[in-house]
């Protein structure tokens, strides 16, 4: 909904959805490999996958830095795949404003340190994992067609 153009960047994969300015619905189905891309990508070994979304003109606006600035470190407490967040605007031509969120488990997962860098400032927390399996009661189950479901 942002962008016309989103990228992925993926090992060796490189590829597009272009919708032409919005005007060719097809191109978010359709990938179009790219042998080039404009911007310097961080180094393989820093990532896997790279998801870039150039923001549609259209859609640059207060209520876009707003959803932006709601973005929290936490997030990544649940999405335990996914190891770092960089949001960068470029304010001016000279002015870039970036945060970046970056997840790092420690122990075998058991305790998560989480670190957002905004600038020169970087706020780090660490979060203790527990995991407990509980057995839903027989009482409260309810069979339907070979599908358990719970109340």
């Amino acid at each position: 909904m942002v962008s016309h153009r989103p990228e992925i960047h993926s090992g060796n994969y490189h590829f597009c959805f272009n919708t032409v300015n919005g005007t060719e619905k097809m191109g978010y189905i359709r990938p179009i490999w790219l042998e080039k891309f404009e911007e310097i990508l961080p180094s393989i070994d820093e990532w896997r996958t790279c998801i870039r979304l150039p923001i549609r003109n259209d859609k640059r606006g207060d209520r876009l830095k707003r959803n932006f600035d709601d973005i929290h470190v936490k997030l990544l407490l649940f999405l335990n795949r996914l190891r770092q967040i960089e949001i960068v605007r470029q304010k001016t031509t000279d002015e870039i404003d970036s945060q970046i969120f970056r997840r790092i488990d420690h122990a075998q997962g058991k305790i998560i340190e989480l670190r957002k860098q905004a600038g020169e400032t970087t706020i780090q927390s660490f979060w203790l994992v527990e995991t407990l399996s509980i057995s839903v009661p027989d009482n409260i189950k309810v069979k339907n067609n070979n599908i358990s479901v719970i109340h």
